[in-house]
């Protein structure tokens, strides 16, 4: 990536980046496509949290909004222009339109929406926990959702690349900090 690299610690993010540089966006559009979403199953709104929308943006990116993928992701999210198409019609596939943090944020927590909703659909009823919907969401990010739901019901998962184990290295590690255990709380499902 042209951010150096997968983000690998929080002291290293902080070194760059202001962990609540974009808190705000993040907890608009999270408000807007899951707390506000009356149709939304309660175990999407309570998987997918502004903490955990802020943990994959710090994986993605390493919280740098210009940051390009050798697959032309572009954004704090990692945005791949099918993705952008999908989410906000043709016109999104120029990368000048995705690069804006507000724009991509926008974009990625969508997707996540998306992701989290077929995960949840994919499972035809069968009880979820939040933690595995979460977990399964993120895999579909990093994996395609088809290769995920292919395999939800079996052991295949385990072989993708288990990149959720840095959000969940991210969500402890932040759960530890004195000053993030505030702000966990402030993100906690109301």
């Amino acid at each position: 990536y042209s951010n150096g690299g997968f983000f690998t610690s929080p002291a290293k993010a902080s070194a760059n980046f202001s962990l609540t540089t974009y808190d705000s966006l993040i907890k608009k559009y999270h408000k807007m496509y899951f707390t506000d979403d009356k149709t939304l199953p309660t175990a999407i709104k309570t998987a997918i949290t502004p903490l955990l929308l802020k943990c994959q943006m710090l994986k993605e990116s390493n919280g740098n909004p210009n940051a390009i993928s050798p697959a032309g992701a572009c954004g704090l999210f990692q945005i791949l222009n099918g993705a952008a198409q999908d989410i906000k019609g043709p016109g999104a596939i120029a990368r000048n339109y995705m690069n804006p943090p507000e724009v991509n944020i926008d974009i990625g927590i969508q997707y996540m929406k998306r992701l989290s909703k077929q995960i949840y659909n994919s499972c035809s009823g069968a009880a979820i926990t939040s933690d595995d919907l979460a977990k399964e969401t993120l895999l579909a990010y990093d994996h395609g959702i088809g290769n995920v739901t292919r395999y939800i019901k079996t052991a295949k998962l385990r072989h993708l690349t288990p990149n959720y184990l840095q959000i969940e290295q991210l969500l402890l590690d932040s759960r530890i900090s004195a000053a993030s255990k505030k702000e966990a709380s402030e993100y906690a499902p109301t």
